[in-house]
């Protein structure tokens, strides 16, 4: 379990996609240069921390790996929920919009019909409403998963930061 973050100034969501790309990208240039086996020049000279705790190490890496692809894919399904809830809320908009166009097109002596599109009118408006709440979760719900993959990163980071300049104590 990470230790709670205080919570970030709001921020729009482009913000969010740009500051997830950045670091989708640093964190991709790392595992590459890890993978490679690209180390520092002073750290090539260091001897290689003792065999229990390099698998021990070893292992705290891949958990770390795994909650960091988990809370990944939690991000990735709360922006995919979040662009559904926005699609959604932007049809019933166009709906309630048409709905209210027909509603002051009607000829007066449509009493019926006018009752029928005010009814459908306060339906989607009331659709609408919900909609929003449900996209106000999602972001939040996008902000969390935002929190707890940084904060996984800065453990992974930590790990491999660790992991590699052991000796040096």
């Amino acid at each position: 379990m990470t230790p709670r973050q205080p919570k970030p100034p709001p921020e729009s969501e482009a913000e969010l996609f740009e500051q997830w790309s950045v670091l989708d990208r640093l964190v991709e240039r790392q595992a590459a240069q890890l993978r490679a086996g690209i180390q520092d020049a002073e750290d090539v000279d260091e001897p290689a921390p003792d065999a229990v705790q390099s698998a021990a190490q070893q292992r705290e890496i891949v958990r770390l790996r795994d909650e960091l692809r988990q809370a990944v894919a939690a991000r990735d399904q709360a922006l995919g929920a979040a662009r559904v809830a926005r699609e959604g809320e932007r049809r019933w908009q166009e709906r309630a919009e048409a709905a209210e166009l027909r509603l002051r097109e009607a000829p007066p002596d449509q009493g019926s019909e006018i009752a029928s599109l005010q009814r459908r009118l306060e339906e989607m408006e009331a659709a609408m409403r919900r909609a929003e709440a449900g996209h106000g979760e999602m972001l939040e719900a996008l902000r969390g998963a935002h929190l707890e993959v940084e904060s996984l990163r800065l453990q992974l980071a930590e790990a491999h930061r660790g992991f590699w300049h052991r000796g040096r104590r």
